[in-house]
């Protein structure tokens, strides 16, 4: 079917139920006047799961919203040249989509256009686009990029909305031209891998030991999150080996809410780790006993905090950590196994530390309690 957007350009729908649609040129209505067909509309072929194949036009600019979501079983779109604008989850959930490369005219492609297209392992795309959508290939592993000088906004966007650990091809030389800091963690779940095929590689995150890690130029690395669901006890090892490009890195940092939730009793810390971040170990409500080596110098924010049956901590280092408010759980009180003879040193900074006259007699009283039974340190 097909809907007027003026007096010469039409929208296609379609109402049938073939496995190969060839969407026509233009369309002549009752009073001989040719309308061309610029656009596939939105939910033109939505949940068509007998479609295989589908031949679009030289005369489509557009494919709009969830043109094809869900159509599982297509395979092959043929785009025409006159294709400029794939938009938002166009393409989403066709699970048996396999294209080489986008047409050379095509400027932007939508939010999440090819979301869920996990056949879709590789993809070019041309030097032609100007911009891309958050999670736009989240499924696609392998992708090749044409820029030499590409926008900044438009290398996050394509970092970001890929495959974990996907690899990404750029043109010789222009390697450093697609490695930009970037704040944002969440921005490492993508492509973990940018190469311009001639020995030069940067790798940005890997996959090791079921986490995600931060890869740092160092040699270094910061672990993001773990994906396992948990077990009995969990180590965190101090070196690691990236599954992409199998270099060894030292682990430094235990990322914010890294762990968070995760089922464990234990958990042991390989010494050379600095640094727990906040929340890292939140709401492990199963943990009872966690070992911290002396190489960590700062515990965040709540690192440990709604682990209602933690125990015991055990810190081997001499001098205690920088340890952030709530670090650990208010609720109940917590054995710290210390070096022997520096008791001392833990408790003076596990306890707060005011004065009467400062905070009042009832506020005092209070404070002194808690310091008595919220930590026990012994040696």
């Amino acid at each position: 079917s097909l809907e007027s957007l003026d007096s010469l350009t039409v929208a296609v729908k379609y109402i049938g139920n073939a496995c190969f649609v060839a969407v026509p040129s233009y369309t002549i209505d009752g009073c001989g006047k040719v309308h061309t067909v610029r656009t596939v509309a939105d939910y033109a072929f939505v949940n068509m799961h007998q479609l295989d194949t589908i031949v679009l036009p030289n005369t489509v600019a557009t494919i709009s919203d969830f043109a094809f979501e869900n159509c599982s079983n297509l395979q092959k779109v043929v785009f025409p040249d006159s294709l400029a604008v794939i938009r938002n989850y166009s393409f989403r959930g066709c699970k048996r989509l396999q294209i080489d490369s986008l047409p050379n005219k095509l400027h932007s492609i939508g939010d999440g256009a090819f979301f869920g297209c996990t056949s879709l392992s590789s993809i070019k795309i041309p030097e032609s686009i100007a911009h891309i959508g958050n999670q736009t290939f989240m499924s696609t592993h392998e992708i090749t990029a044409c820029w030499e000088i590409p926008e900044r906004e438009l290398v996050k966007n394509l970092l970001s909305g890929a495959d974990f650990g996907g690899i990404l091809h750029v043109p010789e030389g222009c390697l450093y031209n697609y490695v930009i800091p970037d704040q944002d963690i969440s921005s490492y779940y993508g492509i973990g891998y940018i190469t311009d095929d001639n020995d030069r590689h940067f790798e940005r995150s890997f996959i090791a030991d079921d986490c995600l890690f931060k890869a740092n130029p160092d040699n270094s690395a910061v672990l993001i999150k773990c994906f396992s669901p948990g077990s009995n006890a969990i180590t965190v090892a101090s070196k690691v080996r990236s599954n992409i490009s199998g270099q060894t890195y030292r682990v430094t940092e235990i990322h914010d809410v890294a762990f968070a939730g995760i089922d464990c009793v234990t958990v042991n810390i390989e010494n050379g780790i600095c640094k727990i971040g906040g929340d890292a170990f939140n709401n492990c409500q199963n943990l009872e006993r966690v070992y911290i080596p002396e190489s960590v110098l700062e515990i965040g924010a709540f690192a440990f905090q709604n682990c209602s049956n933690l125990k015991h901590v055990y810190y081997s280092g001499i001098m205690p950590p920088k340890i952030q408010d709530g670090a650990f759980p208010a609720q109940k009180r917590i054995i710290i196994h210390v070096p022997q003879g520096c008791v001392g040193e833990y408790r003076n900074i596990l306890t707060i530390h005011v004065t009467k006259e400062y905070v009042g007699e009832s506020a005092y009283r209070k404070i002194q309690k808690w310091n008595k039974h919220h930590y026990k340190i012994v040696d």
